[in-house]
């Protein structure tokens, strides 16, 4: 392991100096998988992109014309 680190002690230094990390591809990632899990029997890729789009927050959805309306 020694060698390895000594190999690599350019990079690792040039890791460690510049603070960046895969963190939020990592987190992406997973929820994408999490959306996979919980679309299964989803019969078109749309459905799925949708679900993935609501649980990231990438759809702006506007105000339902009906919210605030007195139910009979």
């Amino acid at each position: 392991m020694a060698k390895t680190v000594q190999t690599h002690s350019d990079g690792i230094r040039n890791r460690l100096a510049a603070g960046h990390s895969n963190a939020r591809a990592e987190s992406i990632s997973a929820a994408i998988q999490a959306a996979i899990a919980r679309a299964c029997g989803f019969r078109t890729f749309e459905h799925l992109r949708t679900l993935i789009d609501l649980t990231r927050g990438a759809l702006k959805l506007t105000a339902s014309p009906v919210a605030g309306r007195a139910t009979r």
